[in-house]
């Protein structure tokens, strides 16, 4: 069966029956298997005459608007991912609308490019994982990879999946600024006050550990309790992955213990930097304190100070 060019040829159980065969074409993919509903309503055409899906689809809105849907990012000529890839586009097509379909493709896309380049499975969503620019890129791959294991993908692990969906971002700081950064009386700061914020942080003649307290505050709005309980055990940097997270504590009213459940935050290079260079100097610090599983902020001394300066 011949398949235009620019598409994708869905992958489907169905036995293909001989080429020309108009009968054939007729019961396999007839034309009203060629669109889907979408969660307003409309039918859109998403396949061509052979089944496969076309490379661009314009998904219509109440408001008389179209968005641009590029199937290519969802496909890698890797059968068995793109029979689960296949699924997963059709169910974002009929559920979300065309903005989110958006950022999906956008967030697939870093894995399935990997994959188009020869990388494995795990290499490829690591790969992706260092190359998120917004929350909804790890949204789309956490959802990917939740999709992978309902159909129990070869080559991904239990123990490897896990460990991306537990991970977290703090969101992108143009959205989020005014939320974590802001004074108690006369509000959100403006845009001058947040980029001497962001200079403080690469200040060497400002305390190391206050540009760590400062980026956790910027980066995640972190509560002070949360600080106050973070470990140096918390950072963790995993070169498999290519990446460094935080275990933050999670804090409830009425815990009756702390420490007990966590988030994992992803940290941009220059925070995990601080954090790295700042439990550096603490272990060279407070070495004869023999501490088990010393706090990440301690208490400054002299001594700290002095170190820092060196």
């Amino acid at each position: 069966m011949a398949i235009k060019e620019n598409t994708h040829k869905v992958m489907d159980s169905q036995q293909l029956l001989p080429v020309n065969s108009e009968a054939t074409l007729a019961s396999a993919f007839p034309h009203k298997d060629r669109s889907i509903t979408t969660r307003l309503g409309y039918k859109i055409e998403v396949k061509d005459d052979s089944g496969a899906w076309l490379q661009k689809i314009i998904w219509t809105d109440d408001n008389g608007s179209a968005t641009l849907i590029k199937t290519d990012m969802f496909f890698t000529g890797q059968a068995d991912i793109d029979q689960i890839t296949s699924a997963f586009l059709h169910h974002l097509l009929i559920r979300y609308l065309g903005g989110s379909i958006q950022n999906y493709a956008q967030g697939v896309e870093l894995f399935t490019s990997e994959i188009i380049q020869g990388k494995g499975i795990e290499d490829a969503l690591n790969i992706a994982i260092t190359h998120i620019h917004r929350d909804s890129d790890l949204t789309a791959i956490k959802r990917l990879v939740e999709w992978f294991i309902a159909y129990e993908l070869p080559d991904l692990t239990y123990d490897f999946a896990e460990e991306i969906l537990k991970l977290s971002r703090g969101g992108d700081q143009n959205t989020y600024s005014s939320l974590f950064t802001l004074d108690a009386e006369l509000g959100p700061f403006t845009r001058e006050e947040n980029a001497i914020l962001k200079k403080a942080l690469i200040d060497p003649y400002i305390h190391l550990e206050d540009r760590v307290i400062l980026a956790l505050c910027m980066t995640f709005g972190l509560r002070p309790i949360q600080i106050s309980l973070l470990k140096q055990s918390d950072f963790i940097e995993r070169a498999d992955m290519g990446i460094s997270y935080l275990n933050v504590p999670r804090v409830k009213q009425g815990q009756p213990t702390r420490r007990t459940q966590f988030t994992k935050r992803v940290l941009n290079p220059e925070s995990a930097t601080l954090i790295k260079d700042l439990i550096s100097i603490h272990q060279n610090v407070y070495a004869d304190l023999n501490l088990s599983d010393p706090p990440l902020i301690m208490r400054r001394t002299e001594s700290f100070s002095r170190k820092e300066e060196h």
